[in-house]
């Protein structure tokens, strides 16, 4: 990706049971799910695991599927979350807001 290219993939954050794993209800743990999925473990507790994923829709739907068994008990979801590369965006814009000021 070139200068001013961006980086765009919808953003999945579950909240599951750890409860089913111990009843070997799937062949593996959410929290191996979650690595095969290339997710992020952002909280877990003894009865909780709370695991954001992001990529292609297909991707975020087969990890909910996968993950049904074991009871998610809250899901949020967004749409395209975007940030332009580079990381000069926001200077440009408050550049151009002050250059207007004047």
């Amino acid at each position: 990706m070139g200068a001013g290219a961006t980086n765009a993939q919808p953003l999945l954050s579950v909240g599951a049971l750890a409860a089913a794993y111990r009843r070997r209800c799937r062949p593996l743990s959410p929290v191996e799910v979650t690595e095969v999925f290339r997710g992020k473990i952002v909280d877990i507790g003894a009865k909780h695991v709370m695991i954001e994923i992001s990529g292609p829709e297909n991707k975020i739907e087969a990890f909910i599927e996968l993950m049904r068994p074991y009871g998610i008990r809250e899901m949020v979801r967004t749409g395209r979350v975007a940030l332009m590369r580079g990381g000069d965006g926001a200077n440009r814009r408050r550049q151009k807001s002050a250059d207007e000021e004047q």
